[in-house]
């Protein structure tokens, strides 16, 4: 009976341990896939300025570019820029530095130091995570609405303006849970003044923002485009929809350029971890050119949407290539490369290593195949846009410099060439990840490199580009994987961060408790009175709202409204800055209970 009852017990270990490093390795194979959502730079007025991951340089924000985990934003001066992630907008008003310190299929960990922004959550699942984090505040959103958050020019008060939604405010002594219809400001480092203010009247980004979520809402590609799929709203004015027996509902752009064929006028550029990634030049070329298929009917291109109930999944270009180099290239070779739209039911391929499930989604929600075919993944002979009128070519260093293409630089595809799935294995050049646009200016250093306050430890920061292309010469040209790209990752942060620690998080988890009380219940967009932050709170007679400050205008003297709490003795903070905000004093109950305060720390572990 022991014999049989070890042995059962031994069994039960390897089994368990076996399950543990399937699930391991699964785990492990998913982190290292590319993420299937990213946030198109759909909007750009003024001068918007990029700094790609891994670069020091800064370029052109350009419209229709991909952003992802670690890219810079700064809007200039009377700037603005919208983000389209699908399932939310983000939108930068003027003098605004932003990052991502995450994007995934999940989380959005954004960065402001400075300046405007509004978040638009369109559809919020769980596991789902938006986190906003500023110099002295972390913002949760959590739930679908609308938020607005500001930093001011020195760093040291973030106002949080809850439109339609719920936020949690995590500061380095408290917590407060804001409802819909209340703005609170929260002044100081170390301690935070907190003050219920009324809502500000809607300035012009407020207008903007609105007017291009009412433009998405009542899109008609809407009816025939999965909900989640970014600038799916600009197909509205720039093309018609019909039936197509084989095909569904299919999408025609309205072109008058001779010589027209999906992805003939735009450019390529290198953006990790997927590779070689198309940018259109037109302003509808988003969603047509990263999801779906195209097929010529009637003589005419037809863009065929992926099914509308599957929740899209990025791709950088939905291309086959002709005579493309299978081995490491040189941009110099003289070499041609070319390239076709892939029709519907053929297969899209990775250009790096990818566990078979991406393989298996990104295919299944950009056109309608099998799972079957996906799993057999037999190759594709006979492309039926492989034709001359169908198939774009150019030099290779037209390729990888980021050059714009066009009529003049086309030429001829190569003759007899075998036609593939694969991206070619061309090494990029610094050209290839900012393009020809160079930036003028640089954007204010004060500004993009103060630490910010998280509550989530951001992954570690992208590897440099010249570390990144090394790697990928010795790879033979092709993308590197994610083991890869985090093998060469440096240990620190994307940006300086001050973290929350665990015992800090619990530490406020009961003032949290008690805010939400305190924070009363919320009203619905365009009720008649503000939420206060008190639970007996009056309402607010009807006055007229305050107008909006500029974010970079100087701090006004120190409020007179008593700070929540002390710092305990040797903690260890970074300078503070003086001048906080003087609004009307905080009503007593407005007040926190203390917890301790945030530690500094240059990277998370």
């Amino acid at each position: 009976m022991r014999r049989t009852t070890g042995a059962t017990t031994g069994q039960l270990i390897v089994a368990l341990l076996i399950l543990s490093l399937c699930a391991a390795g699964a785990a492990g194979a998913q982190e290292a896939d590319p993420p299937g959502r990213i946030a198109r730079l759909s909007a750009v007025q003024g001068e918007v300025l990029l700094q790609p991951a891994g670069l020091q340089e800064w370029g052109a924000a350009v419209l229709n570019r991909p952003l992802t985990r670690a890219d810079r934003l700064w809007s200039a001066e009377n700037a603005r820029v919208e983000l389209d992630l699908g399932d939310a907008a983000i939108r930068l008003g003027s003098n605004t530095a932003f990052a991502f310190f995450t994007l995934d299929d999940h989380s959005v960990q954004m960065q402001l130091t400075v300046g405007t922004l509004i978040v638009r959550v369109r559809r919020f699942e769980q596991p789902a995570l938006y986190e906003v984090d500023t110099p002295n505040l972390v913002v949760t959103l959590r739930e679908r609405g609308s938020y607005r958050i500001e930093v001011s020019g020195m760093g040291d008060i973030t106002t949080v303006q809850v439109s339609e939604g719920s936020a949690q405010a995590d500061g380095a002594d408290q917590r407060r849970i804001i409802g819909a219809q209340q703005m609170v400001r929260f002044s100081g480092m170390q301690n935070l003044n907190v003050l219920d203010e009324p809502l500000y009247s809607a300035d012009e980004l407020d207008d903007w923002s609105a007017m291009r979520e009412r433009a998405r809402a009542q899109s008609v590609a809407l009816e025939y485009v999965a909900p989640d799929t970014p600038g799916l709203q600009d197909l509205d004015a720039h093309g018609a929809w019909e039936y197509a027996p084989d095909y569904g509902y299919v999408w025609s752009p309205t072109v008058f350029v001779v010589n027209w064929a999906p992805y003939r006028f735009g450019q390529w550029v290198w953006i990790a971890p997927w590779g070689w990634t198309w940018l259109d030049a037109t302003p509808w070329g988003f969603a047509p050119f990263h999801y779906g298929r195209w097929v010529l009917l009637n003589s005419t291109w037809c863009w065929v949407p992926g099914p509308k109930r599957s929740r899209p999944m990025y791709t950088p270009a939905a291309v086959g290539w002709v005579g493309a180099p299978r081995r490491t290239a040189s941009a110099a070779s003289g070499a041609t490369v070319g390239w076709f739209p892939l029709g519907p039911r053929e297969l899209y391929r990775p250009a790096r290593a990818t566990s078979a499930a991406y393989v298996r989604g990104i295919n299944l929600s950009n056109t309608a195949v099998s799972a079957e075919a996906v799993r057999r993944a037999l190759p594709d002979s006979n492309y039926i846009n492989n034709t001359s009128t169908a198939v774009t070519a150019v030099p290779q260093a037209v390729l990888a410099g980021g050059e714009r293409i066009g009529q003049a630089l086309l030429v001829k595809a190569p003759a007899d060439a075998t036609a593939s799935a694969t991206a070619p294995a061309i090494v990029p050049l610094r050209a290839s990840v900012l393009g020809t646009a160079a930036a003028r200016t640089a954007p204010p250093g004060q500004y993009l490199n103060r630490a910010v306050l998280a509550r989530t430890p951001p992954p570690h920061a992208p590897a440099a580009f010249d570390k990144q292309t090394a790697a990928i010469a010795a790879n033979g040209g092709t993308a590197l994987s994610g083991a890869e790209l985090a093998h060469l990752a440096p240990p620190t942060a994307a940006g300086p961060v001050r973290m929350l620690l665990p015992e800090h998080r619990a530490a406020i988890s009961a003032a949290g408790t008690a805010s939400a009380a305190v924070a009363g219940p919320t009203r619905p967009p365009g009720s008649a009175a503000a939420t206060r932050g008190t639970a007996s709170a009056a309402p607010i007679p009807p006055t007229a709202p305050a107008a909006r400050a500029s974010p970079l205008a100087p701090s006004p003297p120190a409020a007179s409204a008593r700070p929540v709490s002390a710092a305990p003795a040797g903690a260890h903070y970074p300078p503070a800055h003086t001048g906080a905000a003087a609004p009307r004093a905080a009503p007593a109950d407005a007040r926190q209970d203390s917890a301790p305060p945030a530690a500094h720390v240059s990277a998370p572990h």
